[in-house]
């Protein structure tokens, strides 16, 4: 087949479109990512521990499932394995949803916000009052915890 000049420099700006578009286009999009919530995350104090992972009735949804607290099931009207975090949903600042106090079952709209790559914060209202924590990955907290633990002397670890 026979080009014309014309059909050359036609094919030629159609090559170079496609190759700006494949410079341009990031190979692993990075807002994306962060619009996924997952891990599993601590409370302040070390009061529960959650694990974020797609809700069972929509996908496209989040939710934070109640795995471990510091007193045990006991103190609890939802046990381990229920759903203290629902009905997440990506918005442009995070994710919006419902918290559920976990000690009486009651639920109240919430938001969480990425403060930083192992640090949540995630916030509370009823009404006009809200409430603020911040809680960190499980990962992150056992680094912390290994690193103390290494720079304390064997006396220290064990009195």
């Amino acid at each position: 087949m026979h080009m014309t000049s014309r059909n050359r420099g036609s094919s030629a700006l159609s090559i170079a479109v496609c190759f700006i578009v494949l410079l341009c286009a990031p190979a692993a999009h990075p807002q994306l990512e962060d619009l996924t919530l997952h891990g599993t995350y601590v409370s302040p104090g070390m009061a529960m521990v959650v694990k974020f992972e797609p809700c069972s009735a929509s996908l496209r949804h989040t939710c934070g499932k109640l795995v471990w607290s510091w007193h045990g099931e006991t103190e609890f009207e939802l046990g381990y394995g229920s759903s203290v975090i629902v009905d997440l949903a990506a918005v442009e600042d995070g994710w919006r949803g419902s918290l559920i106090d976990p000690s009486n079952g009651r639920r109240y709209r919430g938001r969480i916000k990425r403060i930083g790559p192992d640090t949540l914060e995630l916030r509370g209202c009823a009404g006009l009052f809200c409430r603020t924590e911040v809680w960190h990955s499980l990962e992150h907290v056992a680094a912390r915890i290994d690193t103390l633990q290494a720079s304390m002397s064997i006396g220290e670890r064990f009195p």
